[in-house]
């Protein structure tokens, strides 16, 4: 009898510390859990302060790349007026002179001396040159007008035997359009017909001066130039719309 009493108080004990050590365990389960539940808590605001550090710092460099691209345009601007004050020099001729050629602003670049300087361009030049007239061009396109004409102004300067110079004064025309900027919109179109007269871009950008002309409210040069343009290209799609748009200037 007093062997079977011993026996049920040692299954007793043993069941105690069965169970005593499952609680521990489970306590320590819970633990583990907690604190892997912190850890992955940390790294998840990790993750997230990282990603919002990332943001700030793109568009940080994004606002320094546009004050680095106004400080140019405004030099430029600068340079447009010191040269008109100068040279007492108005956006066009009056509408009676009759000019053998189209006027040049006296800021621009001397396209003639400058390509005359450089060196033709090299087959491994030209990828680049491409690339950086296709990222120009696509930034003006895109809505990106400051961006995209700043690199065509590179480009013109870096690459001035390229094949599409006459098309980056062009677009840089219309990248001023975009913002309205008309005045200026003039002086980058007209370096087209002026330098490339044979370029099928020249009566495009004749029809942008007239245009221009008109939205800044001087109809008698946006006649001028129209008339220029109908003269020089009859056969060009330019002038089929000049006739169109603007019959009662004609």
């Amino acid at each position: 009898m007093r062997g079977l009493c011993q026996t049920a108080m040692a299954l007793v004990m043993v069941t105690l510390l069965w169970g005593c050590t499952g609680m521990q365990d489970r306590s320590r389960s819970t633990l583990l859990e907690q604190r892997l539940q912190q850890i992955e808590s940390r790294q998840e605001e990790s993750r997230t302060m990282s990603e919002q550090l990332r943001q700030d710092n793109a568009l940080l460099a994004e606002r320094v790349d546009t004050l680095s691209l106004e400080v140019v345009d405004l030099s430029m601007e600068l340079q447009r007026l010191q040269a008109a004050t100068a040279h007492g020099r108005s956006l066009g001729p009056e509408p009676s002179a009759k000019p053998a050629s189209l006027p040049v602003p006296k800021e621009a670049p001397d396209i003639k001396k400058r390509a005359e300087k450089s060196a033709p361009i090299t087959p491994a030049d030209k990828v680049a040159a491409d690339e950086t007239y296709q990222k120009g061009l696509g930034l003006v396109r895109g809505g990106k007008p400051v961006q995209g004409r700043h690199i065509l102004v590179g480009f013109i300067r870096k690459y001035p035997h390229h094949a599409l110079v006459p098309n980056a004064h062009y677009w840089i025309g219309e990248s001023y359009v975009d913002q309205k900027i008309y005045s200026d919109a003039i002086l980058a179109f007209k370096q087209v017909p002026e330098h490339f007269p044979q370029h099928p871009k020249a009566p495009d950008a004749l029809l942008k001066i007239a245009s221009c002309y008109q939205f800044l409210g001087d109809k008698p040069n946006a006649s001028f130039y129209l008339g220029i343009l109908v003269k020089k290209y009859p056969d060009a799609p330019a002038t089929k719309l000049a006739r169109e748009r603007f019959a009662d200037l004609l």
